[in-house]
């Protein structure tokens, strides 16, 4: 770097603090003035220049958050990934850089969420349905889905709700449909399915008032209806109907309780076996739908179970009097100083935290009150002092029932169930033992009728009916959402996430029954979808192998990459012959069919260029076999008949030279793709001026065809006809202006005809795209 260069005033002013180490402070001076001539300068030039190791962090991140800012400042893009692959022993330190670096940029009133009546994306805003600390909840509708109902969370573009959601398909946990960002805004929308009902908190305020003794399924059931009266928006009459209405109309207030308990429960078994603690377990964290099923909502503060409670302040968290003790120690001590965060207290902080919590819940709506400023065992001392108002008949819970939530609530997480399905089987076990008769005196309950045992056993199956029937419908509904889903991330090219959503989808109904055309139905689109992901593969690799007849010679070790490449795709050609034979109508199996075509020739030219000496016979027969292979699988194309015509000439095989010819000639070509491939042939056989004209032709048919333009530069530059070479590459940089190539191409053209200086430009512009390209 000149001493001119870096006595320039830059434009920027640094964000830097005049505390950092002085040598840094040099270094990102430095990087400003180079930036005023190089957008494109890095970091470790400069580390370079200077001999210095880029694992040192007093050094490195000063000068990496420089680059940062000014890549943002002139509208580049940052990509955290790419940061942490170019300084690999820096990855702890660019991750706080970058949680540093957001709280600078974005202030928390700098999010500016959108209000009723606005369009976010592809919905329009319908109503509010609750804002809290990290966001707000919208009720929406989607037009290109035919104004579907949608539930949307707006919240700031942090954190991993959506990853933690997007795992999770139960029926018990409120599903993700897809998750859009907005960076210009720092948004991120979560879109869920809108299910109508309430949240248990609600229900709690509706039925608070009635006497637990009095309380039945039935209040539940009303609370919901009246409910249904002020929907904000039309909904399908059927939502409000269901098995599991009936139920709780039918059922005892503890027995909708139980219910509603081994619901979550299995919701929560769900998760934990998925490696997910929800740790914000409440009842406004907990739908109870229009057609009476309970589901968990709210993973904002999920964690991993192979994580400790770690990372910002405003990630670890929970809700008092709802929180374990343990969970409260834990939040108290890091927001105090006294431990950090991966003391192993921490780690004490597992699926059993949800189950107290879960505890809590029913203990709230078996008429216990929580204090909002409950810590410790404080939930637990409250119960234990109500015991008596339990027992007296003022709260007339059943001895069971009793029992399993004050094992939720024991203070030692070892005291309580081991995992959520033990407690689910438990809430069950009491659901069929708990009736009418709770609460009744002992020598009452000896005279019930042997008879009405059996009617309760008998309940207790249609019960079991009711749930798995009930459970199949919302599995099958999911799944047919994925479908839906999936095919319309399929129309926007989004393949990855329509293979998770399939996945999903599958997942959702291989247990259920008498869906087979279903599970067909997302099977066959799976399998179009992974055919799609590997179409596009094999497209993108073969737009770079078009390459290799280049004007630049390319060195030995990458030609042979480029063979044992060539050499894995061609030999996963069965799969794509099989998927052209789903979709035989379908572009993609076109594209293919002509991707697994042009395969065939790059690679057998590729073989002949690596062919040792004395070998080039052996080579030409391996090279006849796979074009003729090529011809059964995708059909007889102009380029193909040429290159066969081509090797068997060369092979002396006159008969097969001859009868290649003879196809070639009735195979005039007619379309741009046609004359380009049968010019490629041509080129290969050092007919220049007849591929030429062949690549002049494509051009004429299809202006913007770039390989044909290419092709026509490169026949050009072998005849040394330099001024059409330049004119030709210097459409393929209007068509394609960041391929460094083609940059690279004109200025050896440029070169080749003096023109010095101009090729210079053209040889840095190159580099500046691509650093590894060398010059000749």
């Amino acid at each position: 770097m000149s001493s001119s260069s870096i006595a320039k005033e830059p434009k920027y002013v640094s964000r830097q603090s005049r505390a950092i180490d002085p040598l840094a402070a040099t270094l990102v001076q430095e990087l400003n003035a180079a930036w005023q001539d190089d957008h494109l300068f890095r970091a470790e030039t400069l580390l370079r220049q200077h001999a210095l190791d880029g694992d040192n962090a007093r050094i490195v991140i000063p000068l990496v958050y420089e680059e940062v800012c000014l890549r943002e400042q002139a509208g580049q893009a940052v990509d955290q990934a790419e940061l942490k692959h170019r300084f690999p022993g820096l990855v702890t330190e660019l991750e706080l850089l970058f949680d540093c670096h957001r709280l600078l940029a974005f202030p928390e009133d700098s999010v500016k969420y959108p209000e009723v009546g606005q369009r976010i994306g592809e919905f329009d805003l319908v109503a509010e349905l609750g804002r809290g600390a990290v966001g707000r909840v919208f009720l929406a509708t989607q037009p290109v889905l035919s104004d579907r109902p949608v539930v949307l969370k707006i919240t700031a573009d942090e954190g991993v709700e959506h990853l933690s959601l997007a795992r999770l398909q139960h029926t018990g946990i409120v599903p993700v449909y897809g998750v859009q960002e907005f960076p210009q805004q720092r948004l991120r929308v979560l879109c869920m399915p809108y299910l109508g009902g309430v949240t248990l908190r609600h229900l709690l305020a509706q039925i608070r008032s009635i006497p637990i003794a009095r309380r039945t399924g039935e209040d539940i059931v009303e609370v919901l209806r009246q409910y249904e009266q002020d929907e904000p928006i039309d909904l399908d009459a059927a939502r409000f109907q269901g098995p599991a209405l009936q139920f709780l109309s039918r059922a005892t207030y503890q027995q909708a309780v139980c219910w509603i308990g081994a619901c979550l429960a299995d919701a929560l078994h769900y998760a934990h076996q998925r490696g997910l603690w929800h740790l914000d377990v409440k009842p406004s964290n907990v739908l109870l739908t229009s057609d009476g099923q309970p589901m968990l909502l709210d993973f904002h503060l999920a964690k991993k179970s192979s994580e400790s409670i770690s990372g910002p302040l405003d990630s670890i968290g929970g809700t008092d009097g709802y929180m374990s003790p343990e969970q409260q120690v834990c939040l108290d001590n890091i927001c105090a100083g006294r431990v950090s965060t991966d003391d192993m207290a921490i780690r004490t902080v597992d699926q059993r935290s949800d189950l107290f919590s879960l505890g809590v819940l029913l203990y709230e709506l078996l008429g216990g009150v929580v204090a909002s400023d409950a810590t410790d065992a404080t939930t637990t001392a409250s119960i234990r002092s109500n015991d008596e108002a339990w027992t007296s008949g003022r709260i007339a819970v059943d001895r069971r029932l009793r029992r399993i939530v004050e094992r939720c609530l024991q203070s030692e997480p070892e005291r309580r169930y081991a995992d959520a399905q033990t407690l689910a089987n438990e809430l069950r076990e009491c659901l069929a033992k708990t009736g009418k008769s709770a609460g009744l005196p002992r020598s009452k309950k000896r005279q019930l009728h042997v008879g009405r045992w059996a009617l309760g056993l008998a309940g207790v199956f249609v019960l079991g009916a009711i749930t798995v029937w009930m459970t199949a419908r919302a599995s099958v509904n999911r799944a047919t959402d994925s479908l839906n889903h999936a095919r319309q991330l399929t129309r926007h090219n989004a393949f990855s996430d329509a293979v998770a959503t399939l996945q999903l989808g599958l997942q959702e109904i291989d247990w259920v029954p008498f869906q087979d055309k279903l599970k067909r139905s997302l099977d066959v689109d799976l399998r179009s979808v992974n055919f799609s992901i590997s179409a596009d593969r094999l497209h993108q690799v073969i737009e770079q192998l078009r390459l290799l007849d280049g004007p630049r010679p390319l060195p030995g070790h990458q030609l042979r990459q480029i063979d044992t490449l060539c050499a894995e795709l061609w030999g996963q050609r069965e799969r794509f012959v099989s998927g052209m034979a789903v979709r035989s109508n379908n572009q993609t199996s076109k594209q293919v069919r002509s991707d697994l075509n042009e395969l065939a020739i790059l690679w057998t030219n590729q073989r002949e260029r690596l062919a040792p000496p004395g070998d080039e016979e052996s080579t030409l027969r391996e090279a006849l076999t796979t074009l003729q292979e090529a011809e059964r699988m995708t059909g007889l194309s102009a380029g193909l008949c040429g290159e066969l015509h081509y090797v068997a000439v060369k092979l002396g095989m006159t008969n097969v030279a001859e009868q290649y010819a003879k196809k070639l000639d009735a195979l005039q070509p007619t379309s741009a793709r046609e004359h380009y491939s049968l010019g490629r042939v041509l080129l290969k056989s050092n007919q220049l001026k007849v591929a030429e004209e062949q690549f002049r032709i494509a051009v004429e048919i299809s202006p913007g065809d770039f390989w044909a333009n290419f092709y026509r530069g490169v026949a050009a530059y072998r005849q040394e006809h330099f001024r059409e070479a330049i004119e030709s590459f210097g459409i393929c940089i209007a068509l394609s202006p960041r391929r460094a190539e083609v940059y690279f191409d004109r200025a050896m053209a440029r070169s080749a005809l003096g023109q010095e200086a101009l090729a210079e430009v053209d040889f840095n512009d190159a580099k500046k795209l691509d650093p590894t390209l060398l010059r000749p």
